[in-house]
């Protein structure tokens, strides 16, 4: 205890380092721990190659992590924070947010398995950390494990289908009703 703290005070690069190395073995077992629940059918040694295969990325809140259009390179796991994903218009105006996606999630998958350009923008609604999937290591665990190709594809129906939800319930909701009258005998005032 205090022999520790004395040396931390003599060495503060040491006391920084070991915060650094602190701070990405939480991140990496946060990493590892949304992977297994993504993906519970795979074995530890697939998880960890694929953990081996991920970088961080970073993003501050508004910051972009891919466009609309480009090409996809790889899957997201979002580690901490949320995104948003939204389409815009040609001249970069925001058409519509299309969902958000928070903790534990994947995004990016969808342009993967499609082998397409990415359908959407990806903006960091906050803080966020994400783990970078490159397509090989995800297409690599996918093929090694049927099941959490399964488990993919179903998670991206069920996003669909929420967000087709999400949409119908806000068109729903946006109504006007005009009560007018039918005569000149019915009077309106009470009505206002």
């Amino acid at each position: 205890g205090e022999r520790f703290v004395t040396l931390l005070e003599r060495e503060p690069a040491l006391g920084a380092q070991l915060a650094r190395t602190a701070s990405d073995r939480q991140l990496a077992t946060r990493v590892r721990r949304h992977l297994a629940e993504l993906f519970p059918d795979a074995d530890l040694a697939d998880l960890a190659a694929t953990l081996d295969r991920t970088d961080i990325v970073t993003l501050a809140p508004g910051e972009v992590l891919f466009s609309e259009g480009d090409d996809a390179e790889a899957a997201y796991l979002v580690v901490s924070g949320r995104v948003r994903l939204i389409r815009r218009d040609r001249e970069g105006a925001i058409l519509e947010p299309v969902a958000e996606v928070g903790t534990g999630e994947l995004i990016g998958e969808h342009a993967l398995l499609a082998d397409a350009p990415r359908r959407a923008t990806v903006v960091a609604a906050r803080r966020s950390q994400l783990a970078r999937l490159p397509r090989s290591g995800f297409e690599a665990l996918l093929l090694a494990h049927p099941a959490a190709m399964l488990a993919v594809v179903r998670r991206l129906v069920a996003r669909q289908e929420d967000t087709r939800r999400e949409y119908n319930r806000t068109r729903m909701g946006n109504a006007t009703i005009a009560v007018v009258p039918v005569g000149p005998e019915v009077g309106t005032a009470a009505l206002v």
